[in-house]
């Protein structure tokens, strides 16, 4: 990794403290209260503090498609009858199927102009059929040679923390016309 040129601390928040009530998908300039940002923008197209939500719905359609595409055939996520005997008390959505979402936030938040280098998870609750997602990305710190470092939160629609962690994406060095 590189030397940081820009970075700040983050605090953890959930809920509505964590996401706020911005329109899905589209950066969310209130939110930088939480992380002082520079008063240069970086060429990189991304500033410290730029942040981005994104709302999904997991129903049984996409756990579904995403098992069909993936081979996840998990009894947790497919059979209702074994699901129901662990401690989730029901089918539960792949865990990678919610990261599937961060990607998604991540990519309008850096317009296809960055790519992906590193992920870091934490399950910290089940996704359930029919619950939706929302994803808070947050740039955190800025490296050299155009890394970047990013928060990442996914809440459910009861404020309850699902997935937590930081994501580093790269800025391409050539852009497409």
């Amino acid at each position: 990794m590189g030397k940081p040129v820009k970075s700040a601390a983050v605090p953890h928040r959930t809920g509505k403290e964590a996401t706020g009530m911005s329109n899905p998908g589209r950066p969310v300039d209130a939110a930088r209260e939480s992380v002082p940002t520079s008063a240069q923008p970086v060429a990189l197209g991304v500033t410290l503090g730029d942040r981005v939500e994104v709302s999904k719905r997991i129903t049984d359609v996409e756990i579904q498609a995403f098992a069909d595409l993936s081979e996840d055939d998990n009894p947790l996520h497919m059979d209702d009858v074994f699901a129901q005997q662990t401690r989730f008390r029901g089918r539960i959505g792949q865990g990678i199927l919610t990261a599937c979402v961060i990607s998604t936030a991540l990519t309008r938040l850096t317009r296809g102009l960055f790519v992906y280098v590193s992920q870091d998870l934490r399950f910290t609750a089940p996704v359930l059929p029919g619950d939706t997602v929302t994803v808070t990305a947050q740039v955190v710190e800025i490296f050299d040679r155009g890394l970047v470092r990013f928060r990442t939160l996914c809440v459910n629609q009861r404020g309850e923390t699902i997935l937590e962690g930081f994501a580093e994406m790269k800025r391409l060095k050539e852009v497409p016309v």
